[in-house]
């Protein structure tokens, strides 16, 4: 005899299947990409700030903190992220660049979570507070 289940429980199944693919997607969708901060821990960035952090694939991370470039290596796993250790050279700026390119540096590495939507991106800590907001800059 053959059993023919109600078309209502193979819902759950369908969702689940369209869902997984878009987190998938959304994750890796940081490989390859470049982002500008326009708001780090609550506080605006100027656009003539010279920061910028470039996503790369294989895991690795490139970028300039206003005064010093920046690289290290991040994770990325759906919507958690892992970033650093972070290695930079060691030029010396203003006091005033030098604590927004601190601030910007500890974003990144206490960054535990992200949202992304088009080209924004945020960067949240481990107990979910903002860290940063960014907007995409490589538009290709």
């Amino acid at each position: 005899m053959h059993t023919v289940l109600p078309s209502w429980r193979w819902l759950p199944l369908v969702i689940v299947v369209m869902i997984s693919p878009a987190t998938v997607a959304m994750a890796g969708e940081l490989a390859g990409s470049e982002w500008r901060p326009n708001q780090i821990g609550g506080a605006a960035v100027s656009s003539e700030a010279e920061q910028f952090v470039q996503f790369k694939g294989e895991g690795e991370l490139t970028g300039h903190g206003g005064c010093n470039g920046f690289f290290g290596q991040y994770e990325v796993s759906q919507n958690t992220i892992r970033v650093g250790p972070l290695g930079v050279t060691m030029m010396a700026c203003s006091g005033s660049v030098m604590d927004l390119e601190k601030a910007f540096l500890a974003a990144l590495e206490t960054a535990r979570t992200f949202q992304r939507e088009d080209q924004s991106l945020i960067l949240f800590d481990a107990d979910g507070k903002e860290q940063a907001r960014f907007t995409q800059t490589d538009w290709d």
